[in-house]
């Protein structure tokens, strides 16, 4: 597919953007862009050779749209950056989670169409903090664009506008927050000590492998290597790929109900709760990826699991808006709602590169809960 889509084909990428948001690109066919806009698989093969197609189209034009406002605005803002992500919200999900599916040639093109974002933003975190070294810079801006970025990943309703105003605020709020000064005698993050069980070792293991790559893409016999162990073992403990994957993610959700029940029964302060949460997540999210990939691949199992999980997420979701509300009364529930996502967001993706001091009070400061308080 070349040249310019026609209207019917930009209406296509958008529903496509949003499959592949919520599914992965991988678990995502023809038929089912077909079966959304209520058509059949021919009648998209006009508009897109190959699924391929549908995925480069949206990934091209989210990045150039991104790109354009700070490209024009010189020097960017942060309101411009984030009136940016709003406009292509729709394709945020998939420009997370789906560019490792482009070849290098399109990767690069939309790499370099995001690289220009990055930098307005640096520029502007600079600007505004001249007294951070170029390590801290580096985790504000990442914050930043996490945060930004978040609001693809859920379906909250909120005027285009109301996201803006809301985005800005607390990229003002992590733009100005004092960052704990980094120890130099701390090391890399402790993974934990390997699980002694051959199960809770493979599960583990597989863990991290649907942490890089795409449910669809991660074999039997790829988790069964990562362990040292041949492919006919694994069967012994799973029967199948998905039974891995529903215990990956479960297990992940209930150790962290867990952990909510347990802050929630120790304190009758939601500020000291919310802080506590937040600090406790960002550890545990240092250590392994098991909740950023039950949230990632929520749609990538069985009816009965999916529901499972969609229900442990919601329930986690409505606890922390719940909390954050209780210290701000004042606040709407779909705002915290886009701020309690968007602590998740900058959670799951700085907590495995940056130190757990930085990231929490980061994330503090986004949900406006930090020691200012």
């Amino acid at each position: 597919m070349t040249g310019q889509l026609s209207p019917r084909g930009r209406a296509l990428a958008r529903v496509a953007a949003d499959l592949f948001g919520e599914r992965g690109y991988g678990a995502v066919g023809m038929d089912d862009i077909a079966a959304a806009v209520g058509t059949t698989g021919p009648s998209v093969y006009r508009h897109f050779d190959t699924k391929y197609d549908v995925l480069r189209a949206v990934h091209l034009d989210a990045a150039r749209r991104l790109a354009r406002p700070v490209q024009v605005h010189t020097p960017a803002t942060l309101d411009t950056v984030a009136a940016g992500a709003v406009a292509v919200r729709r394709s945020l999900g998939t420009l997370r989670r789906d560019r490792r599916n482009l070849n290098q040639h399109d990767r690069t093109a939309v790499d370099a169409a995001l690289g220009s974002v990055r930098r307005a933003v640096e520029r502007r975190v600079a600007s505004a903090r001249p007294d951070v070294d170029s390590s801290a810079l580096q985790d504000v801006t990442t914050s930043l664009l996490s945060m930004m970025s978040s609001i693809g990943t859920h379906r909250t309703s909120l005027a285009a506008g109301a996201i803006t105003h809301l985005l800005d605020d607390a990229a003002s709020r992590m733009l100005a927050t004092p960052l704990p000064r980094r120890s130099t005698a701390v090391g890399p993050t402790a993974r934990g000590i390997g699980a002694v069980g051959k199960r809770e070792a493979l599960v583990r293991s597989a863990t991290e492998l649907f942490a890089t790559r795409d449910a669809s893409e991660v074999t039997m016999a790829d988790i069964a290597s990562s362990v040292d162990l041949a492919p006919s073992s694994v069967y012994r403990y799973f029967g199948s790929k998905a039974a891995v994957l529903a215990e990956a993610c479960l297990g992940a959700a209930r150790r962290n109900a867990e952990t909510t029940a347990h802050v929630l029964s120790d304190t009758d302060d939601p500020l000291q709760a919310v802080r506590t949460l937040v600090a406790l997540r960002t550890l545990d999210a240092s250590r392994s990826p098991g909740l950023r990939v039950m949230r990632s691949h929520v749609h990538q199992h069985d009816p009965e699991i999916r529901r499972r999980l969609a229900h442990m997420i919601r329930q986690d979701h409505a606890e922390w808006v719940h909390l954050v509300r209780l210290v701000d009364p004042q606040r709407r529930r779909a705002e915290v709602s886009f701020l309690v996502e968007a602590a998740f967001t900058v959670i799951d993706d700085m907590s495995r590169t940056t130190d757990a001091a930085t990231v929490s009070t980061i994330v503090d400061a986004l949900l406006d809960v930090g020691s200012q308080q």
